[in-house]
């Protein structure tokens, strides 16, 4: 029983780390970049899958918590990262450009508070 709650804590800690970026397939982390603009359509697109992603993010912790077994948590985990993924190449990104949008937000406060402008206003409509 502990172990079992020792790995769904484990794929709880990979599913928070995987909600905003992805890591690269390569394994390493891309190289810092200087900050540059990031057009409005990006932006928007940014907003859009990052919402759906939290949303993702929340429904599944919820059933890896619930999960009866390793493989249910495992099987939670690989479905969650796979919505995700879906999320952010089906709001026009690619894995790789949420992977740097999301650098440079935590990286640059004024485009962070840009992003979460962009999300208020889109909970607005």
């Amino acid at each position: 029983m502990m172990i079992a709650r020792a790995v769904k804590l484990c794929f709880l800690r990979l599913l928070f780390a995987f909600s905003f970026v992805f890591a690269p397939a390569t394994g390493l982390m891309a190289q810092s970049k200087e900050p540059a603009a990031i057009p409005a359509a990006q932006l928007q697109s940014f907003a859009t899958a990052a919402k759906q992603v939290l949303e993702i993010r929340q429904r599944y912790t919820l059933q890896i918590q619930a999960a009866d077994s390793e493989q249910e948590a495992r099987a939670a985990f690989v479905a969650a990262q796979g919505e995700m993924r879906k999320a952010i190449e089906t709001s026009g990104l690619s894995v790789e450009r949420y992977e740097e949008i999301t650098e440079a937000a935590e990286a640059d406060p004024k485009l962070a508070d840009e992003i979460r402008g962009t999300i208020e206003k889109a909970d607005k409509k």
